[in-house]
């Protein structure tokens, strides 16, 4: 009888020359177990049945298959898995925009089957990029529920200009479910105001506008500039919000600033023309839709084309009217968006010296301004910021009911001064005094 071990492991173990590579094959067997995917059944994806052939279309090229399945009808969709869920994809991305339209196509053939059984749990049906909950059942994975419609907000055609609906890092775990963010609905009631309950429509009319059609849960809002602000760096100015509730509107009041922080209206800069200051009075169509705010959360994006000047006179304060280095634009693209300070407590300082990471900009330094890496931050540069993340919950919330009930894709923006507003809170138009400042400021269309 063989004086060597029954066992193999034995025999490598008991030799020297081969126990180095056992052990190192144990050691590559346990991480290659590691890095293999979770086992789970419920999965986040995005529908990308189809193409948009153009910026400008409404409807989507659809491929979608009617089949039978297990008995019953179903419609198969082409998914891309998304969020923490993406190592699940096989094949690379098909909206990369260095690719041709038959190699975007042909990587949407490769993607993985998912089918949807129109029921009375499950009744809205997926449509080109929109965010999906997935089951898995025997292999194949069936669509269990609509968490976000994506042709909602065609306006802001994600998929047209070449990118995925949200960036890899979009959470979308709370995307219009049961609480859809840690709003607090007894600090929503403390936010009630009472308003003329004609407000909105005075405010339209002040800037030759007709109000659009209002329909229950219907939705406005408008920021409203502080005049009489000293410190520039403080959430000095307010945002109204008016959402229809039966025959009449029901009004709230959050905190937020409409101009940048001080640091960034000093000596730094994110662009050597100067930061961006929304210009005010101004009226915008369309002004925002939904998007992730630097792909970490869910907030209103702009879309529409807005009217800024870009200060750079360093007096740290917000110019709006023509002055020294203070110049008027008007476009889409700068990502003035509406969003919040921090995620979990209330922001006092708009900016300050130092932060906990470093960002790019520019630095105004021995009479030019440098290219400088630096710890300053500011919360907003230009955007509308709420100072408290619950106000900003709530409001995510009453407008994303708006798009829930009403299929709304985008929403007008006005932009007021507080005196103006004090008019209107008496139920007065402001017509003459907008067109005058908006004529003195050069704001006109």
């Amino acid at each position: 009888m063989s004086d060597k071990p029954l066992k193999i492991s034995g025999y490598y173990l008991n030799n020297q020359a081969k126990s180095f590579d056992y052990t190192m094959n144990r050691i590559y067997d346990v991480l290659e177990e590691q890095q293999k995917p979770p086992k789970k059944n419920e999965y986040i994806a995005q529908v990308i049945s189809g193409m948009i052939t153009n910026s400008t279309d409404t409807d989507s090229f659809f491929d979608v298959v009617l089949k039978q399945f297990n008995g019953v009808q179903s419609l198969e969709y082409k998914i891309r898995f998304i969020e923490q869920d993406e190592k699940f994809n096989r094949v690379e991305d098909p909206f990369d925009p260095k690719l041709t339209e038959q190699e975007k196509i042909q990587r949407i053939d490769f993607h993985d089957t998912a089918y949807f059984e129109k029921n009375n749990s499950n009744t809205i049906m997926p449509s080109n990029g929109c965010i999906v909950s997935l089951v898995k059942d025997n292999e194949i994975y069936k669509i269990r529920k609509v968490l976000y419609d994506g042709n909602v907000q065609s306006s802001y055609n994600v998929i047209a200009s070449g990118r995925n609906a949200f960036s890899k890092n979009f959470n979308v775990d709370f995307m219009f479910k049961q609480g859809i963010l840690a709003g607090n609905k007894e600090k929503l009631k403390e936010k009630e105001i009472t308003l003329p309950d004609n407000i909105i429509q005075k405010l339209y009319s002040s800037f030759n506008q007709k109000a659009p059609e209002i329909k229950e849960k219907s939705v406005f809002f408008f920021g409203v500039r502080n005049l009489g602000k000293t410190n520039y760096n403080l959430f000095a100015d307010t945002m109204i919000v008016a959402v229809k509730e039966a025959d009449k509107f029901k009004f709230y009041s959050f905190n937020i600033t409409t101009t940048p922080g001080k640091s960034f209206l000093g000596n730094l800069s994110y662009t050597k023309d100067g930061t961006l200051v929304l210009a005010s009075p101004q009226y915008i169509k369309s002004a925002y839709a939904f998007t992730a705010h630097k792909g970490k959360y869910l907030a209103l994006g702009q879309i529409g084309k807005f009217y800024y000047w870009r200060d750079k006179d360093r007096d740290s304060k917000a110019d709006d009217s023509p002055a020294t280095n203070v110049t008027l634009h008007s476009g889409t693209g700068n990502g003035v968006n509406i969003h919040r300070a921090s995620a979990d407590k209330k922001t006092k300082y708009i900016s300050g010296p130092s932060g906990t990471s470093t960002s790019n900009a520019y630095k105004y330094e021995d009479g030019k301004w440098s290219s400088v890496t630096t710890s300053a931050y500011t919360y907003s540069a230009g955007c509308q910021v709420f100072s408290d993340p619950v106000d900003f919950n709530n409001f995510i919330n009453l407008v994303s009911e708006d798009l829930s009930l009403n299929s709304k894709g985008g929403w007008d923006y006005f932009l007021i001064d507080s005196e103006d507003f004090a008019t209107l809170a008496q139920g007065k138009l402001v017509k003459s005094s907008v067109e005058k400042k908006q004529k003195d400021k050069g704001i006109t269309k």
